[in-house]
């Protein structure tokens, strides 16, 4: 093989290579007798670089900057060496991983038997103290915080490598690009990382250092340590950090978890122009294709939580693509933990009108970040005349600004240009994001101009970045380009006026409203899909309650006298009701006031809540769609209970009844509700065409009502 060297970068000489089980050898001569010219120590090595498919040399850098650059004419000869020297590496830095987590626990020993005794305890172990620290790793050294970050320290020599157990692993592995992660390893050193494991914040002297140093990427392997740190906190314990997440778990859905959810889930992707519904999972996160189906499902459970529990977000679909590159390497509660810790740095933000918020949650705030775009833009003079091409095949650049940075450049870039924007936005939120956009518009501008219409303008700046390689030296590239840039306006999105900007952000009428109720046990038949379509029907006052179970035919029995027993334990209630037919239809209704003995129909003008917000809904078993009829005003005849007659909902054509027995039903024309029968006919024996006239009976399988508490 040929190596040029550091020493000599201009002189190419030829030798023989040997890997042998701690280092790389290199000879002058084949012969077996010979020493070795030079070698290099496998544990001394800082990265190795040329692993990309079908690169023609590699390069091993050792701690100290030292290379040795080496290429063949033998087809294939090169890969395979990079494989071997790669395996080998990877051995040395699994051990001193290993050696990290055993000093690790030493050092929370020592500090937890410490606390436990008084301090007097240690004064007259202090020699045997100062001996401990030459010569165990696991006491602390005291190391200066001013060296933590330090270039002329020794390079992380860590595993690159590492990712969570949500994982495409076969997917994952086309965006490994071992170069990469080389290469952003190098730029930690080995003292930093130590440091940064013993740090629950990252100190104020230490914050620029950190945060210039993270701009350069983080490897694989280190990032759930350090982007947890560059949100704000490092992660707890297991057991703390599980608690946590159960908590929330429990104020999002009650005592009953689901393991799955289906579309729609809250995407945070509506309230745009033609988005009035929530996109698919698949639309709206750009690389869902490298989580597995487990974090397929932690990624919804996620986006659920955050909708129940949080108001701060209407409009973000930074959030999803936020939270998928999340648990590529941390755990579904770690990325909530996360999360938290990004809320807790935007309201300090806007209490402290620190300019850019740490991320952009409503439209609002898009609408604002569009339109500093543009200025920024303009006043940087970055690209004059891609921004007049785009005016003149008629785009308006605050559209083309919105589209562009909404979803945090999710699809504007390639996966791991996305995460170089994820890492610094952690810790310096949203002006990360207006960074990297304005520096794509620069490096990209050329292909911009090449457009002629403004619907092959548009194709190019959806995916702007993926002309861009996944190579180190493009990535660090965009990278300088962002930060080379001079941001004018020091107040950033607080300066920006509130008009809307273009059509496209401009609010709608209606959206779907993301709910679902807290459920416990016992938590009945109905299935999650309905309790998600029945929820945003409602009303908001009564959202804000939990359904009980307070009577299931199943377990009470059929007698009525149980029914209003059970009932009037919740005196006063809302209520939501299901009937469950025996042909897997489902048809029920929601009242301000539980079920109640009455003579004739229940007076509605004492109710002391309005029966404007009653309504019947059906879902049947040849369709998807919950079908919802709402109070008409057309009646007052709202329901009708006794052991005699049984139960009756809705007047002038009774929407619902069942009778004394709780075993059979009928629905019809109803007036109060202006609805059809709530099931058809599945017989013969009705004539279609006069179907909406008469009454259809059926067999009721399952009864259950519920109590708003």
């Amino acid at each position: 093989m040929h190596i040029v060297t550091s020493h000599d970068p201009q002189k190419d000489v030829e030798v023989y290579v040997k890997l042998t089980a701690d280092a790389v050898s290199f000879y002058a001569d084949d012969g077996e007798d010979l020493s070795p010219v030079e070698s290099v120590l496998l544990s001394r090595v800082a990265s190795l670089l040329g692993r990309a498919e079908g690169s023609d040399h590699l390069r091993i850098v050792d701690i100290l900057g030292h290379w040795w650059q080496l290429r063949s004419d033998i087809p294939g000869q090169v890969e395979s060496w990079v494989s071997a020297i790669a395996a080998r590496m990877e051995q040395f830095r699994t051990a001193s991983a290993r050696m990290n987590d055993t000093e690790d626990a030493h050092v929370a020993a020592i500090q937890s038997f410490a606390a436990s005794r008084p301090q007097q305890d240690f004064q007259a172990h202090r020699p045997m103290a100062k001996l401990a620290r030459r010569f165990l790793p696991c006491v602390d050294r005291d190391i200066k915080k001013e060296e933590k970050f330090s270039r002329e320290l020794t390079p992380y020599r860590g595993a690159r490598q590492g990712h969570s157990n949500l994982v495409n692993n076969e997917e994952f592995s086309k965006v490994i690009e071992p170069d990469l992660q080389e290469v952003q390893g190098a730029h930690w050193s080995e003292d930093s990382v130590l440091y940064l494991r013993q740090c629950q914040h990252i100190p104020k002297d230490l914050t620029r250092d950190f945060r210039l140093t993270l701009r350069w990427g983080v490897p694989d392997g280190l990032k759930n340590l350090i982007w947890p740190l560059a949100a704000g906190s490092a992660l707890p314990n297991v057991t703390e950090i599980k608690d946590y997440y159960n908590n929330i778990l429990a104020r999002s859905f009650g005592d009953i978890v689901p393991r799955e959810f289906e579309d729609p889930v809250p995407t945070f992707c509506q309230g745009m122009k033609d988005v009035s519904e929530e996109q698919p999972l698949r639309d709206a996160v750009q690389h869902l294709s490298l989580l597995n189906s487990e974090g397929e499902a932690a990624l919804r459970r996620l986006l659920w939580c955050t909708a129940l529990t949080n108001d701060r977000f209407d409009s973000c679909p930074f959030l999803p693509n936020l939270f998928a590159a999340l648990l590529l390497f941390v755990s579904e509660p770690e990325a909530m933990y996360i999360f938290q810790h990004i809320i807790d740095a935007d309201e300090h933000r806007e209490a402290e009108s620190l300019g850019n918020p740490a991320i952009i949650c409503n439209r609002r705030l898009i609408n604002k970040q569009a339109k500093l775009f543009v200025m920024e833009a303009q006043k940087n003079k970055l690209v004059p005349d891609v921004l007049a091409h785009l005016e003149r095949l008629g785009l308006d650049l605050h559209d083309v600004a919105v589209r562009l940075l909404q979803d945090g450049l999710a699809r504007a870039l390639n996966f791991r240009a996305f995460c170089r924007v994820v890492g610094s936005s952690l810790a310096e939120g949203s002006e990360i994001i207006l960074r990297y956009g304005l520096a794509l518009l620069r490096l990209q501008g050329a292909t911009l101009l090449e457009c002629s219409t403004p619907e092959d303008a548009r194709a190019r700046l959806e995916h702007l970045g993926h002309g861009l390689e996944d190579s180190p030296e493009a990535i660090d590239a965009l990278t300088k380009a962002a930060f080379s840039i001079r941001m004018y306006t020091r107040d950033g999105i607080n300066r920006m006026s509130s008009v809307w900007g273009c059509e496209y952000v401009t609010p709608i009428l209606k959206s779907h409203i993301f709910c679902r109720p807290r459920l416990f046990e016992p938590r009945g038949s109905c299935p999650d899909k309905i309790w998600e379509m029945l929820w945003p029907e409602v009303p908001e006052w009564s959202r804000i309650l939990d359904p009980r179970l307070v009577h299931a035919k199943s377990t009470h029995g059929t007698f009525l006298r149980t029914v209003f027993g059970c009932c009037d334990e919740y005196e006063n209630a809302p209520m939501i009701f299901f009937v469950f037919t025996q042909a897997g239809d489902i048809i029920g209704g929601y009242s301000p006031h539980l079920w109640v003995r009455t003579k004739d129909y229940m007076d509605v003008m004492g109710l002391i809540r309005p029966a404007e917000d009653a309504f019947v809904f059906r879902k049947l078993v040849t369709g998807d769609k919950l079908d919802i009829f709402p109070w008409s005003g057309n009646n007052g005849m709202l329901l009708q209970a006794h052991e005699r007659n049984g139960l009756n909902f809705g007047g002038e054509g009774v929407a619902i009844s069942i009778d004394k027995e709780l075993s059979r039903g009928s629905t019809s024309v109803s007036k109060t509700f202006d609805s059809p029968a709530l099931i058809p006919s599945y017989g013969e024996i009705i004539d279609r065409k006069l179907e909406h006239l008469v009454e259809i009976d059926f067999i009721v399988s399952k009864f259950e009502t519920f109590a708003l508490v």
